[in-house]
């Protein structure tokens, strides 16, 4: 399982999120009691909202973060998986935030399966 030795800062952009949806168990409680950073009103930044969004993450299979950061840009990011199926890694890219934008994410997530070792009918892939 994806580890971390902190949550903080993880909140802001897709490959963090990734990080953080399949962190370990505990990862998601050690955030901080209070609001985070909002680089813009995009950016999950309060632990309600990004446990949320850790949870949209885990269930649609990759992170998907328009104007998290800046508003002109769109991160999105999956999974990396090892051997063994826990995630070891996030595979991310930040793009201009547009119309056509989401045609994106099948790339994304087909190179994390390539650069990993899940199959591709793994969980919340395409």
């Amino acid at each position: 399982m994806a580890t971390s030795r902190s949550a903080h800062g993880q909140h802001r952009a897709g490959s963090g999120l990734v990080l953080l949806a399949h962190g370990a168990a505990d990862l998601e409680e050690r955030l901080p009691a209070g609001p985070l950073t909002a680089y813009t009103p995009a950016t999950p930044a309060t632990p309600t909202r990004l446990r949320a969004t850790s949870a949209e993450v885990r269930q649609r299979g990759y992170a998907y973060c328009p104007g998290c950061v800046r508003k002109e840009a769109l991160g999105v990011a999956a999974p990396v998986r090892g051997a063994d199926g826990q995630v070891v890694a996030a595979l991310s890219v930040v793009i201009p935030n547009g119309a056509g934008a989401q045609a994106v994410v099948p790339v994304v997530r087909a190179a994390a399966v390539e650069h990993g070792f899940a199959p591709p009918s793994s969980p919340g892939a395409s």
